[in-house]
């Protein structure tokens, strides 16, 4: 019979890491959506979102429990973004 488990991780196309990183910025991004639409930094399918998508998937258990605000700042600190992003 075959595996219809559409959440099951495929090694070949994806580590574990990766799987969760992802899972994770993307949960991240749907939190925020609201106020995201009015960042700067914001831009459907830019680099710099890409950019900042990979950062919070690296980050997450830096940022997990953390504001957007405060989120933001670390993503300054390490540059990231800029206040003129915001």
């Amino acid at each position: 019979m075959e595996n219809t488990n559409t959440n099951e991780i495929r090694p070949e196309f994806i580590s574990e890491e990766q799987f969760f990183a992802t899972e994770f910025a993307s949960d991240w991004v749907s939190g925020h959506c609201l106020t995201l639409e009015k960042r700067k930094y914001w831009v459907w399918f830019s680099p710099l979102q890409h950019k900042i998508y990979r950062w919070l998937g690296e980050n997450r258990d830096r940022i997990r429990d953390l504001s957007l605000e405060e989120s933001e700042e670390l993503m300054i600190a390490d540059g990231i973004i800029t206040r003129d992003d915001i």
